[in-house]
């Protein structure tokens, strides 16, 4: 996807002190009880980034969810609206292991 790739690149252009695009990396701040730093920190490592700190491909994928007609699910099947929590949705960039 596109839009992780620029997520991606906008984080490395922060993190070299480059101009960035925040619409693709803004790091979302949260009450300092939270402990985000401690989880962008194992999310970097594992080559993730957190979906709620990329506001333009967050928008494109609950757009995704709302065009699809997948977004009432939840609902149907729980009885609640459904909900995204920022400690579990994670951008990655994972290349499909092609050989057994």
């Amino acid at each position: 996807m596109e839009g992780i790739d620029r997520a991606y690149a906008a984080r490395a252009a922060r993190d070299s002190g480059d101009a960035f695009d925040r619409a693709y990396f803004d790091e979302l701040q949260v009450d300092p009880q939270f402990d985000l730093p401690g989880l962008r920190h194992f999310v970097s490592g594992t080559a993730g980034l957190l979906g709620a700190d990329s506001p333009r491909v967050m928008l494109d994928v609950l757009d995704f969810f709302e065009r699809s007609g997948v977004a009432w699910l939840p609902d149907a099947y729980l009885g609640e609206p459904p909900a995204i929590s920022v400690e579990k949705c994670l951008l990655r960039r994972v290349s499909p292991d092609l050989h057994d």
